[in-house]
């Protein structure tokens, strides 16, 4: 199980609940997780979606967004294919059911409710995945730009109270495509960051040092982060250079 408390409304909670086949206390029907909303702290409960992946809490106060399997999915849900995972928003915390839910981004892998809005990261056919951001409580999406052209494989998302976005992109690091095919499980992390208005402040690639700066603030350090040595290099051994060390930072991967 997993428990969701509303972080101004005390009575309202979400929680995920597996399916009697999962725990091994039936043998009829399928093993798939479902996703439920109580409005008195838990007196009484209401199951609102089956085969549901992940969920959160949204921007706005009745706000819900959830990522769950298409409709007329069958079969246990933790074998299904992720290219049929979709990203979901309810409006009015599952009140009046379908009337106010309704898919967002398609083939939505993984998200994150942020301060700076909700990221979605896009899975595609070759194994790469895109990323998408709304500023508007979810309601519509618009792909993030990054500086570089990217074979996008993983991020982790880390916002501040000022509305800087730091993301590490990770991606393949050989860009020849021949090369990659070869070694398709070498890859490297670019960190990226960007003020509340999405200006790019700065992006660096680890393997190169943390001296590559973009934008106005090119020489300066964003708020709560410092450039300090590699705290795991000793002796010589597994130094990385200069790394960037973030304060007070909440993070969330997307795979």
């Amino acid at each position: 199980h997993e428990v969701k408390l509303h972080a101004t409304e005390p009575d309202a909670v979400l929680a995920t609940k597996l399916s009697d086949v999962c725990l091994g206390l039936s043998t009829s029907g399928f093993c798939f997780q479902s996703l439920y909303v109580s409005y008195d702290f838990g007196r009484h409960w209401k199951e609102v979606v089956q085969y549901v992946q992940q969920f959160a809490w949204g921007p706005h106060s009745s706000t819900v967004v959830y990522s769950a399997f298409g409709a007329g999915v069958a079969g246990h849900q933790f074998l299904q294919d992720t290219k049929d995972l979709n990203v979901y928003r309810s409006s009015d915390m599952f009140r009046k059911g379908g009337e106010h839910m309704r898919m967002v981004v398609k083939r939505g892998v993984g998200f994150k409710v942020s301060k700076s809005g909700v990221y979605v990261a896009v899975g595609g056919d070759d194994g790469t995945m895109q990323l998408f951001q709304s500023r508007d409580d979810a309601q519509s999406f618009l792909p993030v730009v990054f500086p570089s052209e990217l074979k996008e494989t993983r991020y982790t998302i880390l916002d501040e109270d000022n509305g800087a976005v730091f993301i590490s992109v990770e991606h393949p690091k050989d860009a020849d495509a021949d090369a990659t095919a070869t070694h398709p499980s070498v890859t490297v992390g670019d960190i990226y960051a960007s003020v509340a208005d999405g200006e790019v402040l700065f992006k660096d690639d680890f393997e190169a040092g943390l001296n590559f700066w973009r934008g106005r603030h090119r020489l300066a350090v964003p708020a709560h982060a410092s450039v300090v040595d590699d705290p795991l290099c000793k002796e010589g051994m597994g130094c990385r250079g200069k790394v960037l060390k973030i304060d007070g930072c909440r993070s969330s991967p997307s795979e």
